[in-house]
């Protein structure tokens, strides 16, 4: 590795985890410290001012294939790039040969500059030939099926049609989608509440599974052609392809299909980060779960026992209270017919609700408070129940000395995105396997064509656990929903507890900066 590499390779260790490298005497650290103030890690990607920073040659000349102006040809041409790569992109310890990959793209692409048109003229002892003008091909934009609407409404809105097939980018996963699945957020944008980021797909679906059919330049992982895998999306989960940053995607465990990891990424990374990285959950403490019996809720049932919490769970129905029970919640109350506040008060002897996952709000403002402990936590992560409050919230959360604390998943950067998926890889993806301590629970499985049935569905709380929408049948989809049905779908004994609760991991995640 040459000097100016070493050189980056240090500045991106210490802009990621702000650790010197080993050896280093004050003087140098003071030297490295203020070279890294010239760069910025975003989302991953390291800057050099405003300009992207290259480091190896392969990715340089993918960039100037992706750059280079085809309307001109020769010296033109090749200025144009010039100007365009070097007002975009900071190269590091390489010698840019765009002179030379000018010839081979337009040799590649069956044209010939007027400089080389005039040396094999002249070569073959005649005199130059004008270029012959160039018809340009007009370009065809590929396209695939997709879940559509045309303005925002209720389900009858949605439509399976057609729109441009993306293009994997630098250090993408090009996936052909197999299944995906339903969630909350997918409804408000559907309605107009809740857009995508700025950059995004505006095609509905936050989580997709399926198998690989290409990679983009620089991809690190050691992926592979026609592999299976899950992947946590910002958007386009609801289509034939979708092209994922390497970060956010992950294998799909030997024993699980592609249609049960299709109900993984969205609901349990949620769980996941409310529980280790807001809310912090200890062992032996207890969780109230809302909605119990979501896709999110049966997910944070699972992770509390997998991690000695105590959860305790909401929902509508009598089957959703049994649903709960039967995957790991301690106790289960109604809360349609029953007081859960005082109800979690018998339970835990008058201490109350150390963490509370709410993703109702504000309907429930008054039991929450009422049943939260002294100093507890709670973590609100979306307002089913309504975003206004009336009523002295601050005076009794500050009674309780509680702390209000607010999170979303979609909306964070990439870097955080990919800690999160890292983490959620290597402590709790392994529980899904042989063991099958933790297992999705699967309501029922839609095809794509009756996409609006399946919002429909989820429209009327009827799901007990995740909604799967089928978007490519084939024999490795096909899964008997009856063979673990939402009643029975995981064991009722506490899970074997994992390493959440080792200090070097909780350490992990209390020290990690995103």
């Amino acid at each position: 590795m040459n000097m100016a590499l070493e050189r980056i390779k240090e500045v991106s260790d210490y802009l990621t985890d702000g650790k010197y490298p080993e050896g280093y005497n004050r003087t140098q650290k003071l030297t490295l410290k203020r070279y890294c103030q010239k760069f910025t890690l975003k989302d991953g990607q390291l800057l050099y001012g405003d300009r992207k920073v290259v480091r190896s040659k392969d990715e340089a000349r993918s960039l100037f294939i992706e750059y280079h102006a085809s309307p001109y040809r020769g010296h033109t041409g090749m200025v144009k790039t010039r100007k365009a790569l070097c007002s975009r992109f900071y190269w590091v310890g390489m010698s840019v040969d765009i002179d030379k990959w000018v010839a081979e793209c337009d040799g590649c692409q069956g044209r010939t500059s007027s400089s080389a048109a005039a040396t094999a003229a002249a070569a073959a002892g005649g005199q130059p030939l004008k270029a012959k003008k160039v018809t340009r091909r007009k370009k065809v934009t590929e396209t695939m099926v997709a879940v559509c609407y045309d303005y925002p409404g209720g389900p009858e809105k949605l439509y399976v049609g057609k729109v441009p097939r993306p293009q994997p980018k630098a250090r993408e996963i090009f996936i052909k989608v197999h299944a995906t699945a339903l969630n909350r957020a997918d409804l408000l944008q559907r309605k107009g509440l809740y857009p995508a980021p700025p950059g995004e797909s505006q095609t509905l679906g936050l989580e997709a599974a399926g198998i690989i059919a290409a990679l983009g330049v620089g991809v690190r992982g050691q992926w592979f052609l026609g592999q299976q895998v899950m992947a946590l999306l910002s958007g386009g989960g609801y289509a034939e392809f979708v092209s994922v940053p390497e970060e956010l995607v992950m294998p799909i465990p030997p024993h699980l299909t592609i249609i049960q990891s299709a109900a993984i990424p969205e609901a349990w990374l949620t769980a996941f980060q409310l529980i280790h990285l807001v809310a912090k959950v200890q062992p032996g403490e207890m969780v109230l779960v809302h909605a119990g019996a979501s896709g999110v809720g049966t997910a944070a049932i699972q992770l509390l026992r997998l991690t000695q919490a105590i959860p305790l769970a909401t929902a509508g129905t009598a089957e959703k209270l049994e649903m709960t029970k039967s995957i790991g919640a301690a106790a289960a109350y109604n809360y349609k017919t029953e007081n859960f506040a005082e109800r979690v008060n018998d339970f835990t002897s008058g201490r109350g609700a150390d963490v509370i996952l709410d993703c109702v709000g504000g309907s429930c403002w008054q039991k929450n408070v009422q049943c939260l402990a002294m100093d507890g936590r709670w973590v609100l992560y979306g307002a089913m129940g309504g975003k206004s409050v009336e009523g002295d919230l601050l005076g009794k959360l500050l009674a309780k000395r509680g702390q209000l604390l607010c999170s979303l998943l979609r909306s964070r950067t990439l870097q955080y995105k990919a800690e999160l998926v890292r983490a959620f890889s290597e402590k709790a993806l392994p529980h899904f396997e042989a063991s099958m301590t933790l297992r999705p629970v699967i309501d029922c499985v839609f095809s794509l064509q009756n996409i609006a049935e399946a919002h429909r569905h989820m429209e009327d709380n009827k799901n007990m656990g995740k909604i799967v929408i089928e978007v490519m049948k084939g024999d490795c989809l096909q899964v008997d929903t009856s063979a673990f049905p939402p009643s029975t779908s995981t064991t009722t004994t506490p899970a074997t507890p994992a390493d959440f609760n080792t200090p070097s991991y909780m350490n992990l995640l209390l020290n990690q900066q995103f």
